[in-house]
């Protein structure tokens, strides 16, 4: 509802940055979810702006070290615009710590009351200030990053495909006829979550990962030790054209295809898989199949007249450039 209050200011059709108020949105849900409290535009801001800064630099650092180079001051600079972000998580941690050694007994419904009150069950102690900060710290930039990432993506797509639209508003008033978008009737919207795995699929927002091999193997011609890093990319894997049929094309339908689910199987994996699979698939699916629906339901998404977006391959896939739309709010009488 904040996110849709904020884009009615812009629903005129002009051209708007869908990156940092995706951002916006998810960091948003991450902070009621974890601390039970909005975030501001000015925290909003700080940390969009922060966090795109430490991608830059971590990127860069990464490849350093994977390959055993210096990355001292990439490094560094990461860890300046990390403290910005974790100054703005450490002042509402720091309060609750504070309400409970002062006897407190406010009850909070959130993850990070679950952090607090959380004892190990061998040793019988509890997260000390520090490692609760650095639990929140990771939960929050991993639980927003990502999201925001594949739903900035993902009004790309719509905004040059508006008969998907369509499709999906026609979709919307038929499983959620009062308006309400409830738990239940987002269950039934399977073109929206269609057009988000599609999303997913054409830019995934981890681009690559590493992982270690667990015994020795040969793959095509090479042979791989134990304990030998092996780089995994999603964004070749679902573009590759002997495994997906017109590979590089927006397809939503694909996955109800019979090629597009046996392409699925084996060569879609933007959550990861297996032990390393990401723990908060389910929620990030449900987060976007909301803001997605909510955003359609009530405007139409035209794509900018001369932008278009540059990816690159940093923490997360983003655009170089920006991503940028037009949002137009639906009349009363707007059927489709």
């Amino acid at each position: 509802d904040a996110m849709l209050s904020r884009l009615d200011e812009v629903a005129d059709g002009r051209e708007t940055e869908v990156d940092g108020e995706m951002t916006y949105v998810t960091a948003d849900v991450m902070f009621r979810a974890i601390l039970s409290a909005p975030l501001s535009a000015s925290d909003a801001k700080e940390i969009y702006e922060a966090f795109l800064k430490f991608q830059k630099h971590a990127q860069r650092a990464s490849l350093l070290m994977m390959y055993h180079l210096w990355a001292g001051p990439m490094r560094w600079a990461c860890r300046i615009h990390a403290k910005k972000i974790r100054r703005i998580l450490s002042k509402i941690i720091a309060a609750r710590f504070d309400e409970v050694k002062a006897g407190s007994k406010a009850e909070f419904r959130d993850i990070l009351s679950g952090l607090m009150e959380a004892v190990d069950p061998i040793k019988g102690d509890k997260f000390s200030y520090k490692e609760t900060v650095d639990q929140v710290c990771t939960l929050f930039l991993a639980g927003h990053e990502t999201s925001a990432s594949a739903l900035a993506w993902s009004l790309y797509l719509l905004s040059r495909s508006p008969g998907v639209q369509n499709r999906i508003y026609n979709e919307i008033q038929e499983h959620a006829p009062d308006g309400r978008l409830t738990f239940a009737a987002i269950r039934k919207l399977r073109l929206v979550s269609n057009v988000f795995r599609e999303a997913l699929r054409l830019y995934p927002p981890v681009g690559f990962f590493v992982r270690t091999s667990m015994s020795d193997t040969r793959m095509r011609d090479k042979d791989i030790p134990a304990g030998a890093p092996v780089l995994i990319s999603p964004w070749l894997v679902q573009r590759h054209r002997t495994l997906w049929e017109r590979a590089d094309e927006f397809d939503p339908d694909r996955f109800d295809s019979p090629a597009g689910k046996e392409s699925a199987k084996c060569a879609y994996i933007p959550f990861s898989a297996g032990p390393r699979v990401c723990v908060g698939k389910a929620f990030a699916t449900q987060e976007a199949l909301l803001i997605l629906a909510s955003i359609v339901q009530r405007y139409r998404i035209d794509a900018a007249s001369t932008h278009e977006p540059k990816p690159v391959g940093r923490v997360t896939v983003r655009s170089d450039n920006g991503i940028r739309v037009r949002f137009k709010l639906r009349e009363s009488k707007d059927t489709l």
